[in-house]
């Protein structure tokens, strides 16, 4: 990924969301979390889904394609990542 945070050579299309300050945002959201008080047990599950994209993809659609959640149980915290899939060789 670039230091920018947009898609660089894995999701060369994702030029309207930062992707970095996403993923940044999320994780320390689900850590902070996770330390407590009290103490729970973290679990980042990142999922890729759908087509990868062949031509320019609005800043809605790349909305709909990049979900980063943050889901908080009882005992445990979730980091939800949804991306589209990367293309092979990259």
């Amino acid at each position: 990924m670039t230091p920018s945070g947009r898609g660089g050579a894995y999701w060369p299309y994702l030029d309207q969301l930062d992707i970095q300050k996403m993923l940044t945002d999320a994780l320390n959201t689900s850590v902070r979390i996770a330390v407590g008080p009290p103490r729970k047990t973290h679990v980042t599950v990142w999922s890729e889904h759908g087509e990868i994209p062949t031509g320019p993809v609005s800043a809605a659609d790349q909305a709909r394609l990049f979900r980063v959640q943050v889901h908080e149980a009882v005992d445990a915290v979730q980091l939800l990542i949804i991306t589209p899939p990367v293309p092979l060789g990259s």
